[in-house]
């Protein structure tokens, strides 16, 4: 009988431990050493015992939605600063140093989640001002082009800023086109023309 409730005694450390390691993992906290472990011994029954498992797989599986949360907020700002010719990982880095490393725990934290959430908005707006900037640049530039009568030729070096003269938000996917190096080139040329 010793022997099985020392045995008991080990599956619910266990599965105690894993509940706290999860739970570090979602409330953020900073340090990384998990609390000792304490266990009523006055209830060792199975029903117990399911009930933890229980909690433990609901635990994990708002890790994973969480884990899903965050790498998708990840793309989304990765597809816009690709766009913006911005580096991705000094934005990521800003809402949780973690998410930068290749390996390791990353932050799944409420807090870390809405840091990205922020900077996706954040760098929308600037996705969106640029857009429009680019849109009206585009749009002088055709304008003069036609007074001028411009050789299409010409023209070609800046087919990829025109092509997008009414293009909607999702459709600007092209690396660097609505970099702020591209725009001030852009914005450049109609002076010189």
């Amino acid at each position: 009988m010793r022997r099985r409730k020392s045995e008991r005694k080990g599956q619910f450390v266990e599965v105690i431990y894993e509940m706290q390691k999860i739970l570090i993992e979602i409330k953020g906290s900073k340090d990384n050493v998990h609390p000792e472990v304490i266990i009523d011994e006055s209830d060792l029954s199975v029903a117990k015992m399911e009930d933890l498992r229980g909690q433990l797989h609901a635990l994990q599986n708002e890790k994973s939605d969480r884990l899903h949360t965050v790498a998708s907020h990840v793309n989304t700002l990765n597809s816009i600063c690709l766009v913006l010719g911005l580096d991705i990982n000094h934005v990521v880095k800003e809402a949780h140093p973690s998410l930068c490393e290749p390996e390791g725990v990353k932050s799944i934290s409420d807090d870390t989640i809405k840091q990205l959430a922020v900077a996706i908005e954040r760098l929308r707006e600037v996705k969106l001002q640029r857009m429009q900037k680019l849109q009206d640049l585009a749009t002088t530039l055709l304008e003069l082009w036609n007074l001028m009568d411009t050789p299409a030729e010409e023209q070609q070096v800046f087919q990829n800023a025109t092509r997008n003269i009414a293009a909607l938000e999702e459709e600007f996917i092209e690396p660097n086109i609505l970099s702020s190096e591209f725009i001030n080139y852009l914005s450049m040329k109609p002076d010189k023309h």
